[in-house]
């Protein structure tokens, strides 16, 4: 079973459900974990907090197991890192989404904040990264696993270009090194934009193909 962990202030949930979505149309059983609720393919399980206490997460990945998913989506809070509730899993990938004043109360300072967020790519096969965030460019000098960028303002391993933002959801085209293909993702914001970007991304790095992918993204 893979695991895929996403973390971030805002976006967790929305790239978890995307990447859940897409790997069930590729033909994957999966799990989620995360802030709305617990799943085991359509399977709902109630939910304390975005990421379970140790024990409990560790018994949510137990049935799994026997059930045979294919891939686990985990949204994966500050608290969990902060307090070793994901001590020993082992990430295929990992994606940050961004970091915005929140938690204080329990970091102190937005430096351990982004202290705590850090400490998911020690744990991780590779990274996926938001450059748009001042934190994300930090992070790509300072986490050591392998690294690939997205962004919706400037030129990285994934980027927009000829954004439209309109009530109905956003038009793109989405890049990388090698190919562009026209997304259309039936969610509004710009912030949707980097969030569908952070999927795609996520999809390549299992080993899908980006233009199957986008036709999933566009089926939402």
């Amino acid at each position: 079973m893979k695991v895929i962990g996403i973390t971030g202030t805002n976006g967790k949930t929305t790239v978890t459900y995307l990447i859940k979505h897409c790997l069930e149309k590729a033909g994957h059983k999966c799990g989620l974990i995360g802030t709305n609720q617990n799943m085991i393919g359509d399977e709902v399980f109630e939910t304390g907090r975005t990421t379970p206490d140790s024990i409990e997460l560790q018994a949510i990945f137990s049935k799994m197991a026997q059930a045979r998913v294919d891939y686990c989506i985990m949204e994966v809070s500050s608290h969990a890192l902060e307090l070793d509730r994901v001590y020993g899993c082992h990430f295929r990938t990992a994606a940050f989404t961004n970091l915005t004043q929140d938690h204080l109360d329990v970091h102190g300072s937005m430096e351990n904040y982004y202290q705590a967020k850090k400490m998911l790519f020690d744990k991780s096969e590779s990274g996926l990264i938001n450059i748009d965030d001042m934190a994300g460019k930090r992070f790509r000098k300072e986490i050591p696993c392998p690294t690939k960028t997205y962004s919706a303002e400037e030129k990285a391993d994934f980027y927009a270009e000829d954004i439209i933002l309109s009530a109905d959801g956003v038009k793109y085209v989405f890049c990388d090194r090698t190919s562009k293909h026209n997304v259309d993702f039936k969610m509004p914001g710009l912030f949707n934009v980097s969030n569908s970007l952070a999927v795609i991304a996520c999809c390549e790095t299992l080993g899908f193909d980006v233009e199957t992918a986008i036709k999933y993204i566009n089926s939402m």
